[in-house]
């Protein structure tokens, strides 16, 4: 199966037929849908299966040369594996998944927006002259040039349209925080256990699902062009729903964000992957100059 990787690639396997899932090892980038770069990484005959990237930018892969398949570090710069984990020989050993403690993404400025922005700068000022130290989380900033932009079909679904709009009518936007879950105690690693995990009580709209319990952060107001920008604790898992002049949600984003503190995340509408209609273009929206 395919697996993202903190390098920002995904890898997978270039399967030799429809059932094994046995072939080359190969990486797509996923960061640009409109420009993707994708090469085979193996280049030595063996075969592959399962590849599992680590936080530390190594991947660990199932290989063999013809039968035995074992448990491999995989080394890209030499396009063939390196070190073996393990390997029993009596059996194929196949989808390793190491399990280690999820780490914090790395910090990435996605906008430069001058020397004097107040609480909602960015990573480019240094720590000590950020106004915010003290509250319960440091702060990022979030910007949307346009709400209204889409290419996302009217429908039933939260992540489409309820309705046409155009600008002036989206009023707000809701931002909406995933609960973390966290196991505090090793102890509860057993079979059954990290129900706790997962909703609580019966009546939970998402009792026993792998859904996030959600909160609200709040709320912004959005310029008559579209326009929005607000800022929101950083660190945490974060989506936007743009609303109505009832209120209303008219779409929801169906995956969750992530920005570090003092970072800065640019969104260009309401959209499945890269919409390259206007999101490349110097738009001078309302609320670049409404920034405090």
């Amino acid at each position: 199966s395919a697996r993202e990787s903190s390098d920002g690639y995904v890898y997978y396997i270039e399967a030799l037929d429809s059932n094994s899932g046995i072939g080359n090892l190969a990486r797509v980038s996923w960061t640009t849908p409109h420009a993707k770069t994708q090469s085979r990484l193996s280049n030595d005959g063996r075969l592959y299966r399962s590849p599992h990237p680590l936080p530390d930018g190594r991947i660990m892969v199932s290989s063999a040369e013809r039968q035995d398949f074992g448990i491999y570090y995989f080394c890209a710069d030499k396009s063939t594996v390196s070190e073996l984990v393990y390997d029993d020989p009596e059996w194929n050993d196949h989808q390793p998944q190491p399990v280690y403690p999820r780490y914090k993404p790395r910090w990435i400025n996605a906008f430069t927006a001058g020397n004097d922005f107040g609480v909602t700068t960015v990573t480019y000022q240094p720590f000590d002259q950020v106004k915010v130290e003290g509250y319960p989380h440091s702060w990022s900033t979030t910007i949307c040039f346009d709400t209204t932009l889409t290419n996302l079909p009217i429908g039933p679904y939260a992540h489409q349209r309820a309705k046409e709009v155009g600008h002036g009518d989206i009023k707000a936007i809701r931002v909406l925080n995933a609960i973390a879950t966290e196991e505090p105690d090793s102890k509860r690693y057993l079979q059954g256990a990290g129900a706790h995990l997962l909703g609580g009580a019966k009546s939970s709209s998402n009792s026993g699902t792998s859904f996030s319990q959600r909160r609200t952060f709040g709320y912004q107001y959005v310029e008559d062009d579209g326009s929005v920008v607000s800022s929101h604790p950083g660190d945490e898992p974060y989506c936007a729903q743009i609303l109505d002049d009832k209120g209303m949600a008219v779409q929801t984003q169906l995956a969750w964000a992530y920005v570090r503190p003092y970072g800065g995340r640019i969104c260009t509408g309401c959209h499945w992957g890269s919409y390259d209609k206007k999101g490349y273009l110097n738009l001078h929206s309302k609320a670049l100059y409404n920034w405090w």
